[in-house]
């Protein structure tokens, strides 16, 4: 992320006081710096480098998203073979209700009611 974003962010974070200044720190330094336009924010990474819950990983994007830096798209996982589909949906609305893996020798069948993962893209420029 660009160093304008990042002071942003450290800046929000501390005014809403979701967690302390030594996690805030690590987030920026061991994860946010290294996430580049169109790569993913993941709750997941955000639990594992400070170990926090689902819930507050998702807080912490949701003020980063209020930002402009990040949007949720929209993808399907195959539990099969563990991969996330290559394929993104701007919005929930164009997911297909269902699709095959487009992993090779995979073909399971998924649906968007169990198999759909919400990412957060990383954005540059919020026009």
């Amino acid at each position: 992320m660009l160093e304008s974003m990042l002071s942003n962010i450290e800046n929000e974070l501390k005014r809403k006081n979701l967690i302390d200044d030594d996690d805030i720190e690590i987030l920026i330094e061991e994860y946010f710096r290294y996430l580049s336009e169109n790569s993913y924010l993941r709750a997941g990474k955000i639990m594992e480098k400070i170990d926090c819950d689902v819930n507050l990983a998702y807080k912490i994007i949701t003020e980063i998203e209020s930002l402009g830096y990040v949007k949720p798209v929209y993808s399907l996982y195959c539990g099969n073979c563990r991969q996330e589909q290559t394929k993104e949906y701007e919005a929930f609305t164009d997911v297909p209700d269902e699709a095959l893996c487009q992993t090779l020798d995979c073909d399971l069948e998924l649906n968007s009611k169990n198999d759909l993962l919400i990412l957060f893209k990383v954005m540059y420029s919020n026009d």
